[in-house]
């Protein structure tokens, strides 16, 4: 994860931050096992989706950048700081490779696709709570 949030530095985190494989690994099974595919590589956290600009969403995916979120480089870099593991999971909105941003509207079944992803999410979340 690519941390340009402006927050991970506070934790000490360098340019980029990882989360726990084994976490991941059970995160993305558990997705799979609901019918959906988790994307892994590399993700930039950007600070405010609505400073985005064209140039810089092509730039992102010229690098090679997957997606776009706010959280994940905060998040990773915080359980680096205390010693914890850690792992995101976001549906994505701003797609890099698909030339979507934030801002841009999703026609009624991309957006059915994106709620039910959503609560798949939290279910995960949740499963993966019982395992701590």
């Amino acid at each position: 994860m690519v941390c340009r949030d402006g927050v991970a530095h506070l934790y000490g985190a360098p340019d980029t931050v990882l989360g726990s494989g084994a976490w991941i690994e059970r995160a993305q099974t558990l997705l799979a096992a609901r019918g959906h595919t988790a994307h892994r590589g590399a993700h930039i956290t950007w600070s405010s989706l609505f400073t985005e600009t064209p140039q810089m969403m092509e730039g992102w995916h010229r690098a090679g950048y997957l997606s776009v979120e706010m959280e994940t480089a905060t998040t990773f870099a915080a359980a680096r700081y205390f010693g914890m593991d850690a792992v995101s999971m976001v549906v994505v909105w701003d797609d890099l490779t698909r030339g979507r941003r934030f801002l841009d509207p999703l026609p009624e079944q991309p957006l059915a696709a994106l709620n039910r992803a959503n609560e798949s999410v939290f279910e995960v979340a949740l499963a993966l709570a019982e395992q701590v």
